[in-house]
């Protein structure tokens, strides 16, 4: 619904610059910005991916090891001869650490997704304002009347992509304030 409602602001607000009139003094300056290639290339999107995968991977690795414990203790199950060794509560005692072990397994894959998602969100976020703010300045010193992400637009030709000045602009920012806002020294610090 946020996707519909920023594509038809979009569409009227691109119709407001182009219907005003067709002389040079009412021309307005439109150009695009690629969002995905500003997370790619620019120095801020590639410590904040960096900052997710961490996360990413510290998450995988927990689910991994109940998931490796988990397949040791069926392979057990499996295993007649060490299933006949065992008494009735020894074998009562593994099925019951077994039930435990997956439903701890099933805890940990719905926190993963929930951390990843919200992990996500945040990247998107911070990303967004990094990006506003490197086309504002862009748009300042450029004098562009209406910077669009180029994912909201139809069409745009070759001319109108800022993306380059946008990532440029960040990189500026980002030597001169360093990482110091970005989700891995959010991570950091929370350890």
């Amino acid at each position: 619904m946020f996707a519909m409602k920023k594509a038809l602001l979009t569409a009227s607000l691109i119709t407001l610059f182009t219907t005003q009139g067709f002389s040079e003094e009412a021309k307005q300056r439109i150009a695009v910005v690629n969002f995905d290639e500003c997370i790619i290339s620019s120095e801020y999107g590639k410590k904040e991916q960096e900052a997710f995968d961490s996360v990413k991977n510290q998450l995988a690795s927990a689910i991994e090891e109940r998931e490796g414990q988990l397949q040791e203790l069926a392979q057990k199950f499996n295993d007649s001869d060490y299933m006949d060794g065992l008494s009735p509560e020894g074998a009562a005692e593994m099925q019951s650490q077994y039930q435990a072990l997956s439903e701890e397994y099933g805890r940990f894959q719905n926190q993963y997704m929930q951390v990843m998602n919200q992990a996500q969100m945040r990247l998107l976020q911070k990303m967004h304002d990094y990006v506003n703010g490197a086309a504002e300045k862009v748009a300042r010193k450029e004098s562009y009347d209406l910077i669009l992400n180029s994912q909201a637009a139809f069409f745009s030709g070759e001319k109108t992509n800022i993306t380059n000045l946008v990532i440029n602009e960040m990189n500026l920012d980002y030597e001169k304030n360093g990482a110091k806002d970005s989700m891995s020294s959010e991570i950091a610090s929370s350890k």
